[in-house]
């Protein structure tokens, strides 16, 4: 059943759905993770203000206020990716209740002030508490489909922004009746969510999906990065995402004491400027970046998001030399529209490039990687500004930008796949296409693992290639594809071959329904079951790739073979959307448009027929080159006129060749 934090709402109200069912639907956030999302960043927001008021009430200087900072940051390194990882193991409900408490308790002691110690202790407790955010956007990622995640990550992100809007409004006006108060409205506004979350929170990740124990050593958060940063595609990503927010940070901190030491200008005319930010980034995320995901996906967005953020730094460079409102304006509009894009495309890129069992921990790196970039950002943007000259942060944040876009294009792009010491899993590969593809493999000094349903003809290929591992399987037995996952972890290359076609009638009443049945679940589900089964083990490979074995009748149909036609077309087109969502891991997805090819199924069939070493071999070409949709023989002619003479093509295969 879906989580109720991911309401379903229908065009029609008579369809049910499961979580494997949404893509289609309209979905709403449930309205106690908005709050939550809105208060991740209230308490920044209401104390950025007042902070060095309440630090000079005990005799504070600038100095203390930075050492707070500095200290919340630390405190949230250390904790938040050992946060995400309990969260893994006992369930998302528990570790946000924990943050919640943490953090109202952590502001009430702030609130209540004293002396200067009982200020760091209450921040320090708030910092070693606090995973709201990352609770947040893992919750979202137990409840909603890759589709979803990134849109559903934008609403959240506009929570965000909007408590980084409220939090200085709730600020100005409460400080006024006395110093501490904003503080303790923060305090309440976290115990509230304590007590709502408490019985309206449900558990978002199941048993079956959660991490074992960890070891006291797994809970260290270089530990954590470290593993994290161990997948290729998730290290750039990672590094992009560093990238843009040390860019912001520095922004946050350096502006102000720019505008003011610069060109004199008092706090009422700074704060409009980080208004105008808020109300920009919350339109974007709310409206923008809904309506561009499904048009152009995350890379795309968080590679145009990093290009106008980049011009937008670029103009605030521009501020510190002349001084110019217009410019500074339009630069912060700039900002409040590319550093919302880039920086949700990049955790939604993050989030989907894992498995189910660590989204709490990637979440939590990400909010660890956030804190990193909190106290490297504001010491690098001071010293650059006092011992180099005003413009120089902007002038390095926006070429640290312009490297970000760069590194979201670099976590896109795979190495050439390895063509040896691979596990290979073949699928139909006692004869035909599959026994080619093994022949090819074993060659190449690769350990290759067949299935078939017919043990006879397994055992003739295990006489002739001793090297092979024969498993009998009917794929179209669940539980056997999930023996199949089980027995073999190692595989990182799964091909997806076997097949059947079935030339007959509908109108023919001795034809039995079921063979319906058989030929999508043979070709079409089980491939894809399989895949899905698979998937978590391939993500932990540094090289793994997906090969499945359409046709060009899946272009093309021919009129004897339409359930046939039907389920190639449906696996090319599933392919293509598997590329598109694997794209930013280490999976490489292929396909094999084949031919007619000489093999048992088209045995006394057409003529023209290329032989299965024909075929490998033009396979063998593009996997060595990346070649992702690999048109072999005759299809790359049936592409060229399905194109540009759709009516010659139909009239040549309509008959069957």
């Amino acid at each position: 059943m879906t989580s109720p934090l991911f309401q379903i709402t229908s065009e029609q109200d008579v369809i049910k759905c499961d979580r494997t069912q949404l893509a289609m639907v309209k979905t709403t956030l449930h309205p106690f993770i908005l709050y939550t999302g809105f208060l991740a960043f209230l308490g920044f927001g209401v104390l950025n203000p007042i902070m060095p008021t309440l630090v000079g009430l005990y005799g504070g200087t600038a100095w203390e206020v930075g050492l707070l900072y500095a200290a919340y940051s630390l405190a949230q390194f250390l904790t938040l990716p050992g946060i995400g990882c309990l969260s893994d193991v006992y369930g998302r409900r528990f570790m946000m209740l924990v943050s919640l408490f943490g953090a109202s308790l952590g502001y009430f002691i702030f609130g209540s002030g004293g002396a200067l110690a009982l200020l760091f202790a209450g921040w320090l407790i708030v910092g070693l508490t606090d995973g709201t955010a990352s609770m947040v956007f893992a919750a979202i990622a137990d409840s909603t489909t890759h589709q979803q995640r990134t849109r559903a990550f934008s609403w959240v992100s506009a929570m965000i922004a909007l408590g980084l809007i409220i939090g200085p409004i709730l600020s100005g006006v409460m400080s006024g009746i006395h110093p501490s108060l904003p503080v303790y409205v923060v305090a309440i506004a976290f115990f509230v969510a304590l007590v709502w979350g408490y019985f309206a929170m449900p558990e978002t990740l199941p048993p079956a999906q959660r991490s074992p124990k960890p070891s006291f050593a797994q809970l260290n958060p270089f530990t954590q990065l470290q593993a994290c940063l161990a997948l290729p595609h998730l290290r750039w990503l990672m590094f992009s995402f560093l990238i843009v927010n040390m860019a912001m940070f520095a922004l946050i901190s350096n502006l102000p004491a720019l505008a003011n030491e610069q060109f004199n200008w008092q706090a009422s005319q700074i704060a409009p400027l980080f208004a105008l930010f808020g109300v920009i980034s919350v339109f974007d995320q709310a409206i923008i970046i809904p309506w561009l995901l499904p048009r152009w996906g995350e890379v795309r967005m968080a590679f145009y998001g990093a290009l106008i953020t980049g011009l937008a730094f670029t103009l605030s460079g521009v501020f510190a030399i002349t001084g110019s409102v217009m410019v500074l304006y339009i630069s912060i509009v700039l900002v409040g529209i590319g550093q919302p894009l880039a920086e949700t495309s990049l955790i939604g890129l993050m989030s989907k490039s894992v498995g189910e069992k660590t989204q709490g921990r990637i979440n939590s790196n990400i909010q660890t990687v956030q804190a990193l970039a909190r106290m490297i950002a504001p010491l690098l943007a001071g010293w650059l500004y006092q011992n180099i000259s005003p413009s120089t942060p902007y002038w390095l944040s926006a070429a640290q930008i312009l490297v970000a876009a760069v590194a979201v294009k670099l976590s896109v792009q795979k190495s050439t796949m390895s063509t040896q010491n691979n596990t290979v899993l073949i699928t139909g590969g006692s004869s035909g296409i599959g026994l080619a593809l093994a022949r090819k493999f074993l060659q190449e000094n690769n350990t290759v693992i067949i299935t078939g349903r017919n043990p006879q003809k397994l055992a003739d290929v295990k006489k002739i290639f001793p090297d092979i591992i024969t498993e009998v399987a009917d794929l179209n037995d669940f539980n056997a594809l999930q023996q199949l996952v089980n027995r073999y972890p190692n595989v990182n290359i799964l091909i997806n071959n076997a097949g059947i076609q079935y030339n007959y009638e509908f109108i023919n009443p001795e034809i039995k329904v079921e063979l319906i049945e058989t030929e999508l679940r043979t070709n079409l589900i089980a491939p894809l079951q399989l895949i899905k089964l698979m998937l978590p083990h391939l993500l932990t490979k540094k090289e793994a790739a997906i090969v499945n074995v359409s046709s060009g009748l899946g272009l093309v149909p021919k009129q004897s073979a339409p359930v046939y036609c039907g389920s190639k077309a449906g696996l090319h087109i599933a392919t293509k959307a598997l590329r598109w969502q694997l794209e930013t891991t280490s999976i490489k997805v292929f396909e094999i448009i084949a031919p007619l090819v000489d093999t048992p199924m088209t045995q006394g069939r057409g003529k023209g027929k290329i032989s299965p070493d024909a075929l490998v071999d033009e396979f063998w070409d593009n996997f060595t080159r990346d070649g992702y949709e690999m048109r072999i023989g005759k299809t790359k002619l049936l592409f060229f006129l399905q194109r540009w003479f759709p009516q010659v093509a139909e009239k040549i295969l309509r008959p069957g060749l």
